[in-house]
């Protein structure tokens, strides 16, 4: 029997503020989170994928994938949006004491 060992890389490149292109060294970071998730490495984001609009759900060019997100206090547009909600992989939202009075109501 072969020896079992698990491999995971968790990540925070760019935060929910992300828009638009990947700078070169974003787009060589996700390159390569991209190939360890390929090679079955697990990959935890934290909030989300980088290169991902948060707000809007748009993936840039070169965006990483995740087996499993973890988000803070609620759902953001692109854990549901259907162009990104695939590279979130499992998403889990994480109750860090924010009470409901205390969002903005639009």
């Amino acid at each position: 029997m072969g020896d079992l060992f698990v491999v995971s890389i968790g990540y925070a490149l760019y935060g929910t503020g992300f828009h638009g292109a990947l700078r070169p060294s974003g787009l060589a970071a996700c390159g390569l989170i991209r190939r360890l998730h390929k090679s079955d490495t697990f990959v935890l984001a934290v909030d989300l994928p980088s290169g991902i609009n948060t707000d809007t759900g748009e993936v840039a060019e070169g965006a990483a994938h995740a087996d499993l997100t973890v988000t803070f206090d609620s759902y953001k547009p692109l854990h549901m949006a259907e162009a990104s909600a695939p590279l979130c992989g499992k998403i889990i939202c994480a109750d860090i004491g924010i009470r409901d009075e205390w969002h903005p109501e639009f």
